[in-house]
């Protein structure tokens, strides 16, 4: 998919299919740091942070960074507190482990924080509880989701790729275990409002639409984006010539040099795409489906979402510009039957609406909670006001 028609329609897309990030959720829900912190109010202005005081050494140690009368253990007892890490024999300084720690993914963490809390309150102003094993049933349909959107079959190799995004993702044993948690209250919150329930519910042409995206004929194109009328009119000329003009040039090569499409890396080449995909703009799709092979389009007038305006990014105005397509291939649909997956896609639809209904709610409850957080401490300050858009 291009960066410019995965940033038009990826709400639609995922409503209709949906995919792993989908699935773990983006942003506050937790599992990545995706810079969504551009989605959040701005936090409490801090104090100014102050670099972290130099620790005497005791003397005669050549234990720089090492473990210190910081780390010493119950007051009385001279007990040093077992260092967190060791370099060699030399235990590294805790405190200064805890500040690069702070710092590092800090922010991440008490957003994380911040969204439990408020999904705590909510459950308990709502009357709701979770039950025993809802963190299991979390766990579960996201082994099953994740194995269904990468054709995986059995059990062993769907645990395998769920390791994988944990990895990717740094999802270790309790950040996991808490995004489950959060994830089952969310859940629990949204299956608990009628009028978000209505709205998760397909209809039988969301299923015919699914059908056609997954199963359906699929188009092999190539793309050219330019900005203004004028680009597109010079563009045209090089790979559409009119009679008595020249040769065409190779629609690949002139992508490449004018395209502000990611995909003039590839000479415009796409990845083969549904005529019914909603990623994609109508006028875009009406190419598509109508193209023959091997023909080059008019330049039709497209827009896209631009760069967000705001620190909470709420407002992104669209561009204006015109795309010119080439298709190279029409590939046959799948040749399945429509009644035997009907079930299976009204069920994968409704999961993912599901999530998404779950990731609105988390960003609401997030952004009306996140003046809670009173940060006490310099180093995880200074990352919570950068994941917070804090302007220091």
């Amino acid at each position: 998919m291009t960066g410019f028609l995965r940033a038009v329609y990826p709400v639609l897309r995922n409503a209709l299919l949906g995919g792993v990030a989908a699935l773990l959720g983006l942003g506050v829900l937790g599992g990545c740091d995706d810079g969504g912190s551009k989605a959040l109010p701005k936090a409490p202005r801090l104090a100014p942070l102050r670099e972290p005081e130099a620790r005497s050494e005791t003397r005669g140690s050549s234990n720089a960074g090492g473990t210190s009368a910081a780390d010493a253990g119950p007051a009385g007892t001279g007990a040093p507190t077992r260092p967190r890490l060791m370099l060699g024999n030399r235990g590294v300084d805790n405190a200064v482990v805890d500040a690069m720690l702070a710092e590092s993914a800090g922010g991440v963490v008490v957003e994380e924080l911040v969204l439990e809390e408020a999904l705590r309150g909510e459950m308990r102003a709502r009357g709701l509880t979770l039950g025993e094993h809802a963190a299991d049933d979390e766990r579960a349909l996201l082994v099953q989701m994740i194995g269904e959107n990468a054709g995986v079959q059995g059990r062993d190799e769907r645990e395998r790729l769920l390791e994988e995004v944990r990895r990717n993702r740094g999802l270790g044993p309790v950040r996991f275990g808490k995004l489950l948690e959060r994830s089952a209250m969310l859940r629990a919150l949204v299956r608990a409002q009628d009028a978000v329930k209505e709205g998760i519910e397909p209809t039988e042409q969301d299923v015919r639409q699914a059908y056609e995206i997954k199963y359906g004929e699929r188009v092999r194109a190539r793309l050219i984006l330019v900005r203004t009328f004028e680009e597109a009119g010079k563009a045209l000329e090089r790979v559409r010539p009119a009679p008595g003009q020249g040769p065409a040039q190779a629609f690949g090569d002139v992508a490449a040099e004018v395209s502000v499409d990611p995909s003039a890396a590839r000479g415009g080449l796409i990845e083969p795409v549904s005529p019914s995909d909603p990623r994609y703009p109508a006028a875009i799709r009406n190419v598509f489906a109508g193209l023959a092979t091997g023909a080059v389009s008019d330049a039709v007038s497209v827009s896209w979402p631009g760069p967000a305006t705001g620190a909470d990014g709420a407002e992104r105005p669209l561009v204006q510009g015109y795309a010119i397509v080439k298709v190279e291939e029409r590939i046959p649909g799948a040749g399945v039957d429509f009644d035997r997956v009907r079930d299976d896609l009204r069920r994968e639809i409704r999961t993912v609406r599901e999530r998404a209904a779950m990731d609105r709610l988390a960003r609401q409850l997030t952004a009306g909670s996140v003046r809670s957080a009173t940060v006490l401490d310099p180093a995880l300050g200074w990352s919570w006001a950068i994941r917070s858009g804090e302007e220091r």
